[in-house]
């Protein structure tokens, strides 16, 4: 399959190809029009959540923690500066506290 690469991952910047069916879709937005993988998905949902609130720098770490970050140094440069410094807080007294969310 020799397919035009229509889409540029949010998380590794890799191009990949995602049919039109997935652009369409008004009830949700699909993962495959924001990530090449659902590894870079799960890395864009930690950093969204942490970006927005939802979720605590603590728990933020932990949860990168589980993610494939071995590519880090080849991701988008804002993508790896947010991981970068996600791990580079201190943790507070509040996020130990509440890192019972998740």
């Amino acid at each position: 399959m020799n397919q035009y690469k229509n889409h540029t991952c949010a998380i590794c910047g890799k191009t990949y190809y995602a049919c039109s069916s997935c652009e369409n879709i008004r009830s949700f937005q699909p993962w495959r029009t924001i990530t090449d993988t659902r590894a870079c998905y799960k890395i864009f949902l930690i950093l969204n959540g942490c970006n927005k609130g939802y979720i605590h720098n603590a728990d933020a770490q932990k949860q990168l923690k589980n993610c494939d970050l071995s590519q880090l140094h080849t991701f988008v440069p804002h993508i790896r500066e947010a991981i970068q410094k996600i791990f580079e807080k201190e943790e507070t007294d509040y996020d130990k506290k509440d890192s019972r969310l998740f």
